[in-house]
């Protein structure tokens, strides 16, 4: 009994050793790749979940796809002493393995720029790289920065600079293959190169360049004081430094007013040619548009008199009766219309029935027989003729 209660401890005991070796194991392989800070808008691209937006503290994985949008930035943490800002308008894939101990670290840069700060020096077994398109990028421990563009036809030209250690760096030709180590070029502190590629060769542009510090924007300036005041040894003085961020300030500084204005002027600019397009439009909608015939005013739109009936208007019928207002004077003009009683003046107008004395005129139209029916237009004259006229006898 004794003896099988000593084997069932020591199995116990022995079981709890390879968990707490297994444990120890895993904490040592576990590698922490994470979105340390990020401002703007940054998309992660996981194969098995797709794209999402990045937020502080996410955790990354090998494999990840990460895409800075302009006037954004990204800062990443690999491990405890690996860190890394991603600038905008960037897009890398990050490859991760190996433990924290050992680790393995390689960013694909496609386009775009990333500084990265190794504070530890790495062990034997350990790697760090920055690839682009034409050239891979291998330290130890050193702070650095790789940008890269792509033209329209294919071209890559690829900058490193270096600000403190040392950076290894050799060319990737179009079919793949990786220069030897001997065929590369050991760019070192407050210096940078310049590496060209195309679909037929990738080579050296430039060697031993200068550093220049008016390319960076404000957080890669800020990124490198950070290094600075954390006591790491960078081939540029503080003083730099801080010109360079003062000299960016003010063309920023500068910069925004005529950013405002111009801005103002192209929104007015705007305006005015909407306004006139507008105007143009009516314009032309006016233009286009069918003549309506105007409405003929009529003649009686405001007040007018009629007027008196013309001379060739139809008879009236005669009146029966008697004028209400008797004249009172004699006329002493002759009359035109043709009087009922016997007239003892010879007419001065050619009479139209035949008349029984003789005419004083002889007639312009020879007569061949005597009418006995006068016209239908004589026979109106002749009763008109023959209303009497009232006259002042008959109304006395």
């Amino acid at each position: 009994m004794k003896k099988r209660s000593l084997i069932t401890w020591i199995l116990g005991f022995v079981m709890l050793l390879c968990l707490w070796g297994c444990s120890s194991k895993q904490e040592e392989n576990h590698r922490m790749i994470q979105v340390l800070e990020l401002s703007g808008s940054v998309i992660v691209d996981r194969a098995d979940y797709g794209p999402m937006d990045a937020y502080a503290g996410m955790r990354l994985q090998s494999g990840d796809t990460i895409s800075v949008k302009a006037e954004s930035w990204l800062k990443l943490q690999m491990d405890e002493d690996k860190f890394a800002l991603v600038e905008p308008d960037s897009r890398l894939r990050l490859e991760a393995a190996g433990s924290s101990a050992d680790s393995k670290t390689v960013i694909h840069l496609e386009s775009g720029a990333i500084t990265s700060r190794l504070d530890e020096k790495l062990s034997e077994n350990s790697a760090y790289e920055v690839s682009t398109p034409n050239s891979t990028m291998a330290v130890r421990g050193t702070v650095f920065r790789v940008a890269v563009t792509v033209d329209e036809n294919g071209v890559s030209l690829s900058g490193v600079s270096v600000y403190g250690g040392a950076v290894a760096s050799r060319l990737i030709q179009p079919d793949g293959t990786v220069d030897d180590v001997q065929d590369g070029v050991m760019i070192h502190s407050g210096t940078g190169v310049q590496i060209r590629g195309d679909d037929t060769l990738s080579e050296y542009m430039e060697t031993g360049k200068e550093l220049d510090l008016t390319e960076l924007k404000q957080q890669t300036l800020a990124f490198l004081r950070d290094a600075q005041a954390g006591g790491r040894d960078l081939g540029i003085t503080g003083e730099e430094l801080d010109k360079a961020v003062e000299e960016l300030e003010d063309a920023l500084n500068q910069t925004e007013p005529a950013v405002t204005e111009a801005t103002e002027g192209a929104e007015a600019t705007e305006t005015t040619e909407a306004t006139e397009a507008t105007e143009a439009t009516e314009e032309t909608e006016e233009a286009t548009e069918p003549t309506k015939p105007k409405k003929k005013r009529p003649e009686n739109y405001f007040y007018v008199p009629p007027a008196a009936p013309p001379a060739t208007s139809a008879p009236e019928e005669p009146s029966t009766a008697p004028s209400t207002e008797p004249s009172t004077e004699p006329s002493t003009e002759p009359s035109t219309e043709p009087s009922t009683e016997p007239s003892t003046e010879p007419s001065t107008e050619p009479s139209t029935e035949p008349s029984t004395e003789p005419s004083t005129e002889p007639s312009t139209e020879p007569s061949t027989a005597p009418s006995t029916e006068p016209p239908a237009d004589s026979a109106t004259e002749t009763t008109e003729e023959s209303t009497p006229e009232p006259t002042a006898e008959s109304m006395g």
